[in-house]
């Protein structure tokens, strides 16, 4: 057995231990590397592949990052099931989704992320695969909908413009989801052909409504940059899902609960929200370790503080979902996804019978997530100069 991807790439040594049978792990970019395997090229050659020989683990040296533009879109021929939208393992659409990768890194620098970098750590220059590719790609796709998990689809204005412009051109009629920055929101003629070429969804990274907390995680935006873009998206029928993270150092209670507040003011259709998190060659790292009181209790997990713990962040988490997600707001999700095709009537039907079904599904995966993480064992945690939090 052989597995990679993001995670596998940032804790080798612990899918070696926790799963005997994988044989091999492939680190970072994965293309070439599989490649290579399926051309029965020995472990030992293949550089970026860490693998078992003689009961111990081997990590061959790292891999030069793969040329975007030189690498094959998948053959979606040879799946065997359609991607769906389901929550709890049942169904909830009609509609089928799929995911196309036209972009890697990320050229700004925000200090929570680690985009601008591969898995193993290394700098990942913003790469482009030529806009022709992309729509040759897209003639292959059979599903509804859409995700371009680009990082930022947006990056480049002129080339996501030429996109649109080809989609048109080439009649791909599909709905169209896009990670983004605000920042989106001063090119107007790239809205207006993003909207007539099937883009619906926008996923904006917004992060904290207040100045103090964007200038920390250096997102190089404010909140009166946030409200503007957020009065000219809101011109437009896109469906806005805003994303944020609370518990951020030196976060208030009074200032995490804001979120909810700010993210009906400036017109989000939906929202979510994590605690801030420290990846694995995060800058913050160095920032938590050096501020009293605050600690983490491994990489890739949330930071907490001796004033806001597990517990106190669970209980402001649960607050902002429930002055969010109110009646109303869950009454406009539903209007809006209806109006821009993402559920019809017979949805909506269809989960009103499966509700059993759905909610017995989700109380099963929170039961195993709760397994799953009794069964990791937690070192004690990094704390910051002066810290008085116990494990």
């Amino acid at each position: 057995t052989v597995v990679g991807g993001y995670q596998a790439t940032l804790d080798v040594e612990h899918v070696f231990e926790r799963c005997p049978n994988v044989a091999a792990v492939v680190r970072g970019e994965g293309e070439e590397i599989v490649q290579q395997l399926v051309q029965g090229v020995p472990f030992e050659a293949i550089r970026g592949l860490s693998y078992r020989r003689d009961g111990r683990v081997v990590h061959n040296e790292n891999q030069v990052l793969p040329d975007l533009a030189h690498i094959a879109y998948p053959d979606r021929s040879l799946r065997k099931h359609e991607y769906c939208w389901t929550q709890g393992g049942v169904r909830l659409s009609h509609l089928t989704f799929d995911t196309v990768l036209t972009t890697r890194g990320c050229p700004f620098k925000c200090k929570f992320c680690t985009f601008s970098l591969n898995p193993l750590g290394q700098k990942r220059e913003y790469t482009e695969r030529p806009v022709e590719s992309v729509i040759e790609e897209l003639k292959t796709v059979t599903a509804d909908v859409v995700l371009f998990s680009d990082d930022n689809l947006f990056t480049n204005p002129a080339r996501a413009e030429r996109l649109c412009d080809l989609i048109l051109q080439n009649g791909i009629r599909k709905t169209f989801v896009v990670q983004a920055r605000i920042d989106v929101a001063r090119q107007r003629r790239l809205l207006d052909k993003a909207w007539q070429a099937g883009f619906r969804v926008f996923l904006l990274g917004v992060e904290s409504p207040h100045d103090r907390i964007l200038g920390q995680l250096q997102k190089g935006i404010t909140q009166q940059q946030i409200r503007d873009a957020c009065a000219i998206l809101t011109q437009y029928d896109f469906y806005l899902h805003g994303y944020f993270i609370y518990g951020n150092i030196g976060e208030t209670e009074e200032e995490m609960l804001y979120i909810p507040k700010f993210a009906r003011e400036i017109g989000l259709d939906s929202i979510s929200f994590q605690k801030l998190r420290l990846e694995k060659f995060s800058p913050l790292k160095e920032v938590v370790e050096a501020t009293p009181g605050y600690y983490y209790e491994r990489i890739g997990g949330p930071v907490y503080s001796d004033r806001y713990g597990r517990a106190e962040l669970k209980r402001i988490r649960d607050r902002i979902r429930s002055e969010f997600y109110r009646v109303p707001q869950l009454l406009r999700i539903a209007g809006k996804a209806h109006r821009l095709g993402l559920v019809n009537g017979r949805d909506a039907a269809g989960m009103l019978l499966k509700l059993p079904f759905i909610v017995y599904g989700l109380a099963q995966s929170r039961a195993q997530k709760k397994k799953k993480r009794r069964a990791v064992d937690v070192p004690r945690p990094v704390q910051g100069t002066q810290s008085q939090a116990t494990v």
